[in-house]
């Protein structure tokens, strides 16, 4: 194997592999493939850091066997840019060409790669949802689990849900476009079990729900006027896909002043799930605003610290500090914080 390969797209051309990238750090996304090579050249940060890390599936395969991937879990140490620690990305490709060598390159990829501090393998729910997205992207047959998971939908129950695998849900929820699964779906959704509500919680947060189950979620947290933080943080999760709209924009301005917008879960799934709400201007200024009276300064600065980490919010983060009649709350706990780390 040539010795100049420093990147892991070189090592895939290299082996002649395709590839795809999912983040999994946030919401399981793919990253497209010029984006992804820009990160590793160094031209652009990582699109979604997560705790200076850059969490990503890292999923390729031969021609012969495009139905068959190989995937590996990646956890890469971020600056405090988001750009890519190249120490670490070498060191990790090194290890891959040691371990591996000409059996990589001739394709032959199932040879167990060491111990190392830069494979993670996410928890059971992303690994279900990673593998749905890959089953639904390379057309493969559904399994029996989607059906009976297909076939709950129609007429569900309080308990015969549990017989259905997590899989088997992930799979389902992977394939809402489809027409008849998504009227289905949303036809009964209210009517589900609490624990099922749960359970699908973890998988729709990586999914894209309809339209109007999202107004519907909506209409229901108003009506709850936001009163069980439970159900606003596992709402909250479900309508990340729809973050980016006037309508989810709106809600979190809404829940900002009540009991709920002072809950530290109800906030983590803000910065962690729906920070593209944040990506307006007068959003991101009630929610900096917010966060910086909050009575914690150190969940202030945790959550501080996640949204100036995104690239999509930092330049706005800093422009908008840069405005003395901006921001005077966030600018005092900024000042508070600094004394702090400096001990002061």
């Amino acid at each position: 194997m040539q010795e100049n390969i420093e990147t892991l797209y070189q090592l895939l051309k290299i082996a002649n592999c395709d590839f795809m990238v999912l983040d999994t750090g946030r919401i399981i996304q793919e990253i497209d493939k010029k984006s992804f090579i820009s990160f590793e050249d160094l031209k652009s940060p990582y699109p979604y850091p997560i705790q200076q890390y850059a969490k990503f599936a890292l999923i390729y395969w031969t021609k012969e066997n495009q139905k068959n991937p190989y995937i590996w879990f990646l956890n890469l140490p971020l600056d405090e840019e988001s750009r890519l620690n190249t120490g670490a990305r070498n060191h990790f490709v090194s290890i891959i060409k040691e371990a591996l060598g000409a059996s990589f390159s001739s394709g032959d990829s199932q040879q167990e790669i060491p111990d190392n501090p830069y494979i993670k393998t996410p928890d059971e729910k992303k690994i279900a949802v990673i593998n749905a997205k890959l089953k639904h992207k390379f057309k493969q047959p559904v399994s029996n689990d989607y059906l009976k998971c297909s076939s709950y939908f129609v007429q569900p129950d309080a308990t015969s849900w549990q017989a259905i695998s997590v899989q088997g849900m992930a799979d389902f929820i992977t394939d809402l476009s489809n027409p008849v699964n998504q009227r289905n779906f949303d036809q009964v959704f209210f009517d589900l079990p609490a624990p099922l509500h749960k359970e699908l919680a973890s998988l729709l947060e990586h999914n894209v729900i309809s339209k109007a189950l999202a107004n519907r979620l909506c209409k229901s947290l108003r009506q709850q006027h936001f009163s069980d933080i439970h159900i606003v943080a596992m709402w909250l999760r479900l309508l990340s896909s729809h973050s980016n709209t006037q309508m989810v924009r709106e809600l979190v301005i809404d829940l900002l002043p009540t009991p709920a917008g002072q809950s530290a879960d109800v906030l983590v799934v803000l910065t962690a799930r729906c920070w593209p709400a944040f990506e307006q201007d007068a959003t991101l200024v009630a929610y900096l605003e917010h966060i910086a009276q909050l009575e914690s300064l150190t969940l202030f600065s945790s959550i501080f610290a996640d949204l100036v980490a995104l690239p999509s919010l930092r330049n706005n983060i800093f422009k908008l500090l840069s405005s003395s009649d901006v921001l005077p709350h966030t600018r005092k706990a900024l000042d508070l914080m600094i004394k702090k780390q400096q001990g002061k």
